[in-house]
């Protein structure tokens, strides 16, 4: 697995000790060593982390708002919609190269 154990431990140990959950953070550290990151999967499901401070001023502000709006929400969905049906829609010849260049690229 390398050196991702490694990071996970850095990243996990001080959030693990900071927050007041009763589940040890160890023994999922302990098994990423062998499992890699499957071992810390339970310990994610388990975890609830404290939820960030945010001031009530700054949810009406430009990034959120504009995230959290139903107009923001209907467009990715049409778009999720548009490109499943784009998709859909593709003849045999595109869907071969796309399976070429899957299978072939390492990038893809």
């Amino acid at each position: 697995m390398g050196l991702w154990p490694l990071v996970y431990s850095m990243l996990l140990l001080p959030t693990g000790r900071s927050s007041k959950s009763s589940i040890p953070t160890w023994p999922f550290l302990v098994l990423s060593c062998f499992g890699g990151a499957y071992a810390l999967l339970p310990y994610f499901v388990l975890w609830s982390p404290p939820p960030p401070p945010v001031e009530e001023d700054e949810l009406k502000k430009w990034p959120l708002n504009f995230l959290e709006s139903k107009i923001t929400a209907a467009i990715s969905l049409a778009a999720g919609i548009g490109l499943i049906i784009y998709a859909g829609l593709a003849n045999g010849d595109v869907w071969t190269e796309f399976y070429q260049y899957f299978r072939e690229s390492k990038f893809v």
